[in-house]
């Protein structure tokens, strides 16, 4: 399969859109060395993979293939029991069916060395014979499963003594209503006579011309049909779960990355309805324009909205602006060379574009995670891991459609379980990130709300807080509630003879100083400048003064370090209290009610406690004065 060189080259089937004679080592060596060594390490892995899941036989043989006993059926794909013969180029309109048989009494056909037959791009028309031995006395029945859904032309004969039994003409040129079997390829019902028979089968297809075939009998075709429901229903059901999750989050949120995702999740099931037959079944059955084209256009799209995800999540408009630039080009490219291709009618160069971007891509993807990782992207890590995954099953299901590795269940279905295992990093990635623009946004409303110099409330937080605090207090009657306002004395004089770092290192200590003298419930804030607020729950005017007398001697009595300097400071306070259960009575005109204690301390000579008497925050009310000096 793979040379034994350094450079990995390929010795069978090369794709003519790449250098001839260079194999994939050619195109490493264009790469930088760590890209370059990251695909050699992936191809090396796919390699062996392959191998382990099917891979042809060794060595070719010149034998004729023995029948195949129907009552020992080999499991799997039968193509090592073949013979092929590729249509000569002057049989412009291809061989008959007589013409067929003539060459194969002439020992035209050669063995297969294929276990699922495959002959890349473009191919000539091919004829495969299978021969077959019925050992009983009767007739049985086997379900012929063959083919894949994109097959432009398939002719089946069964044949006993050089006459046709059984003859069928399927493909998506024709109609293949009544043949085409979603995910699982074309299927016939066979009658096989007793005794010898053949299968004579003849392929004509401009797409990737991929012939498995495999008998199956009655138990196993039930089997088959239940496993492939299984797996396609796990894996749309997937699919759908992811699309209509992200697709609520983008709703709600409306962040750009969600929908791209959601976009992208979506484009890959579309791109698998066609791939499989689904949509040829259900959608255009009958629309040989229509299916020449549709896998080739999904395949292509699903590439560009990859393109698209990635330069938005890995912001590259910002962070890379050529490589941006670049990628635009390569999705505009992309689509309008496959537009143009289908306008012109020119198949095979809508073929080669859709298989070669779809190639690009994955190799893109890859050195898109890599330059993520070295720019050290935040998401760099995890876009890594989810396109290797990705990039690893789109090159493994190109490679096996084209004939570059064998075809086999793995392999064809190496691009959908590469695709799952991105969107499934991908989903937790985003879901990562959304956890951290929660745990952001929370920081953030929590430092709208405090300070920053002291790390206490600021008057907003005050607010938010302290109305919780009246809204339950105002629910039963007979609770009081208190406010304590202080405010530095002769500040100023603090910041002008010492700075206004020592200032703030007074702030902070007092701040220290009166939180420790509150409970649990209370509610402490830097109201502004050099002035504080305290709320009081259920606490009424005699408990509140004594406490702001407590507090005033603690900030008289306990010196402030500010640095070497100890600054001995004093301060004024104002008390109110107010039953917020009574009418007439709300926050705002108890915090006036304090704030005027406030100034009428100041009044009475500073470093005292003024407070209102009766208690009470009426709105028109003019309380009178109490003040307590040391």
């Amino acid at each position: 399969m793979w040379g034994d060189s350094g450079d990995l080259r390929w010795q069978g089937r090369w794709p003519g859109w790449l250098p001839a004679g260079g194999g994939l080592g050619s195109l490493m060596q264009r790469l930088p060395l760590h890209g370059a060594l990251w695909m050699r390490w992936l191809v090396r892995v796919l390699g062996l993979a392959c191998m382990l899941h099917g891979a042809p036989a060794a060595a070719a043989t010149s034998a004729m293939p023995a029948p195949v006993m129907l009552d020992a059926l080999p499991a799997g794909p039968l193509g090592l029991h073949t013979q092929v013969l590729a249509e000569p180029a002057e049989a412009t309109n291809g061989l008959t069916l007589q013409q067929a048989l003539a060459r194969l009494a002439a020992g035209d056909f050669r063995p297969s060395t294929q276990r699922v037959l495959s002959h890349g791009l473009g191919a000539p028309p091919v004829w495969v014979q299978l021969p077959l031995h019925n050992p009983r006395s009767q007739p049985v029945t086997f379900r012929l499963l063959t083919g894949t859904s994109w097959l432009d032309r398939l002719d089946v004969h069964l044949l006993q003594h050089g006459q046709p039994v059984q003859q069928w003409q399927a493909g998506d040129e024709r109609s293949n209503i009544g043949f085409l079997v979603p995910v699982q390829g074309l299927a016939f019902e066979l009658v096989l006579p007793p005794g010898p028979s053949m299968l004579l089968l003849r392929l004509q297809s401009t797409d990737p011309s991929v012939l498995p075939i495999e008998l199956l009998p009655a138990e196993a075709v039930l089997h088959r049909e239940r496993v492939v429901s299984l797996t396609q229903g796990l894996l749309a059901g997937f699919l759908l779960a992811l699309i209509t999750s992200y697709g609520l989050l983008w709703l709600v949120l409306r962040e750009r990355s969600y929908f791209d995702y959601v976009v992208y999740v979506a484009g890959f099931l579309v791109l698998n309805l066609c791939h499989t037959g689904l949509g040829q079944a259900w959608l255009w059955p009958s629309s040989p324009g229509v299916g020449r084209y549709v896998i080739l256009v999904t395949m292509v799209g699903f590439c560009c909205i990859g393109l698209m995800f990635a330069r938005n999540l890995l912001d590259l408009g910002r962070r890379a602006p050529r490589v941006d630039r670049l990628l635009r080009a390569a999705q505009l490219a992309g689509a309008a060379g496959m537009l143009l291709f289908i306008v012109t009618g020119q198949q095979l160069a809508a073929l080669r574009l859709a298989f070669g971007f779809t190639t690009l891509f994955s190799v893109g993807m890859l050195l898109l995670g890599l330059l993520a990782v070295r720019r050290r992207i935040a998401a760099g890590r995890s876009f890594l891991a989810a396109v290797t995954f990705s990039a690893a099953g789109a090159f493994v299901t190109t490679a096996a459609v084209l004939g570059w590795l064998p075809f086999n269940h793995f392999t064809y279905h190496a691009v959908a379980l590469g695709v799952v295992m991105e969107a499934t990093i991908w989903a937790l990635m985003l879901a990562l990130r959304l956890r951290r623009h929660q745990r952001d946004s929370v920081q953030a409303r929590d430092l709208a709300r405090r300070d920053p110099l002291t790390g206490l409330n600021n008057r907003r937080g005050f607010i938010q807080q302290a109305q919780v605090r009246w809204q339950q207090a105002a629910a039963t009657s007979g609770v009081r509630l208190s406010v304590v306002m202080l405010d530095l004395d002769h500040f100023k004089q603090v910041n002008d003879r010492h700075g206004h770092a020592a200032g703030d290192c007074a702030l902070v200590a007092l701040s220290a100083l009166l939180a420790s003298s509150c409970r649990l419930g209370d509610v402490l804030a830097r109201w502004g400048g050099e002035e504080f607020v305290l709320l009081l729950p259920d606490t009424g005017l005699a408990h509140a003064h004594a406490l702001a007398e407590r507090m005033r001697q603690r900030v008289e009595l306990q010196p402030v370090m500010a640095g070497s300097v100890a600054l001995r400071l004093t301060a004024s306070f104002g008390v109110a209290d107010c039953e917020p259960a009574q009418p007439g009575t709300d926050l705002e005109t108890l915090l006036r009610t304090v704030d005027e204690q406030l100034y009428a301390a100041k009044r009475d000579g500073r470093n005292c406690v003024a407070l209102a008497l009766p208690a009470g925050a009426r709105r028109g009310a003019a309380p009178a004065t109490v003040t307590s000096a040391p």
